[in-house]
């Protein structure tokens, strides 16, 4: 996690083939890790944005390649899928281990 200011909002205009025209924003952030500055952004677009040029924001990166910023949700989503992994591998060990103990008395 770093501390990061909002330096510029990238837009990209889409058209789909109905012929309905969405905006997404892409927020750029300037930040200092290890010290040394970096000005990155997320790789995807968002159909809306709460922040504005000038703000501050926690953001997170990758230690390893500190010019790359992560994104939070895809982040908490994977912690999200892995803890419901471990959760449901548990329940079936445990029911394996239920299933021959019954049967084996």
């Amino acid at each position: 996690m770093v501390e990061a200011e909002i330096i510029d909002i990238m837009t990209r205009e889409t058209t789909d083939s109905d012929g309905y025209t969405a905006l997404y924003y892409k927020p750029v952030f300037r930040y200092y890790y290890d010290e040394h500055e970096y000005i990155s952004s997320e790789i995807i677009y968002y159909p809306s944005i709460k922040y504005q040029k000038g703000d501050t924001l926690t953001i997170y990166i990758n230690p390893e390649f500190p010019d790359k910023v992560l994104n939070k949700k895809i982040r908490t989503k994977s912690y999200i899928a892995f803890g419901t992994l471990c959760i449901l591998f548990s329940i079936l060990i445990i029911a394996i281990n239920l299933f021959f103990s019954y049967h084996s008395s």
